[in-house]
Parts: C-alpha cells; structure tokens; sequence
C-alpha cells in the first residue's frame, strides 16, 4: 500500500523537492500552494501526512495543522 503525503507549499520548487525526495520510495507525493485548497484537498487525496509550509496563502501552515487535529475525520492523519 502506497502511503500518501500532500506537500502544501507555494514554492512549486519544494513541491518538486519533495516528490523527488520520495521518487524510489512506496509513496505518492501531491503538491497544493493553497492552505484553504490543501484542507478542502484531504477528502479526495486522504493522505497519510501533510506538509504545510508556515507561510502559506489563504490558510496558513498552523491554522490548517489546527483544522486538520481538530476535525474526527481526519484523526489519523
């Protein structure tokens, strides 16, 4: 089973630096520049893990570490 992480980050480098990171490992890596984007992103995606930048757009890297800890449907994220 492939684990998934979602990279949110505005920096479409860090994205790309990331998913290279991870290339020859069993794990599927989405990058998304948006916190708000990112949150409303976890039901599709589901990922495992989220990486969030601190300085985020539109949510920022905290807040959208907050909702995710703080909404059940998420809990194992």
């Amino acid at each position: 089973m492939k684990l998934k992480i979602l990279v949110a980050d505005d920096s479409i480098s860090i994205q790309k630096l990331v998913a290279m990171a991870f290339y020859n490992e069993d794990m599927e890596v989405e990058g998304i520049s948006d916190g708000v984007k990112a949150y409303n992103y976890l039901s599709d995606f589901q990922p495992d893990l989220v990486m969030a930048d601190i300085y985020l757009p539109g949510t920022n890297g905290f807040e959208l570490s907050t909702k995710i800890k703080n909404d059940p449907t998420y809990q194992n994220i």
